[in-house]
C-alpha cells in the first residue's frame, strides 16, 4: 500500500491507497512563491503535485485531470477558490476534497470547502513582520 502523511509536523494522518499509488494534489495560488513553497513540501511528503497560478489555469487542469484533493487560494483575481469550490461541486466529481486557505480564513462564509487554513503564520517575535519573517518560518515546515 502507498501510504502518505497529510501533517508531517503536527500529528500524522497516515492514509493509505491501493498498490504504489501516489495520491495527486491540484495547487492553486496566484502567489508564485507560496505555491512553489506548498508544491515542496507535498512532493517531499511523496505526493503527485500539480500546480496553477490562477483560477482559470486551475478549473482546466481539474476539468482535464483526475485529483485526489485540490488546495486553493481563496482570494484571487479572476476565478477565485469560492468560483473554483462552487465548479467542482457541480462537477461529475463533487466529492473531490478542497481545501481553501487564505489570508484572512475568519472572512470565508463559504461551508462547501471541506477545510479553511490560513496562510499566514505569526511571527517569532515582535516586529518580525514582512517578507524574510514570512519565508523563515515557511521554511521551517518543510
Amino acid at each position: 500500500m502507498g501510504r502518505h502523511y497529510l501533517n508531517p509536523i503536527a500529528t500524522p494522518i497516515l492514509i493509505d491507497k491501493p498498490g504504489d499509488a501516489m495520491y495527486h494534489i491540484l495547487v492553486i495560488d496566484d502567489e508564485k512563491a507560496i505555491l512553489n513553497v506548498v508544491q515542496t513540501a507535498l512532493s517531499r511528503a511523496g505526493f503527485k503535485v500539480d500546480t496553477a497560478l490562477d483560477g482559470q489555469k486551475g478549473l482546466q487542469k481539474f476539468d482535464s485531470g483526475q485529483f485526489d484533493l485540490v488546495i486553493t487560494d481563496i482570494l484571487m483575481t479572476g476565478i477565485d477558490g469560492r468560483d473554483i469550490v462552487k465548479h467542482i461541486r457541480n462537477s461529475d466529481r463533487p466529492y473531490t476534497p478542497i481545501i481553501g486557505f487564505s489570508g484572512t480564513p475568519w472572512l470565508i462564509e463559504n461551508n462547501q470547502f471541506d477545510a479553511v487554513f490560513t496562510k499566514t503564520l505569526p511571527p517569532r517575535r515582535t516586529g518580525e513582520f514582512g517578507p524574510a519573517s514570512f519565508y523563515a518560518s515557511r521554511r521551517q515546515l518543510i
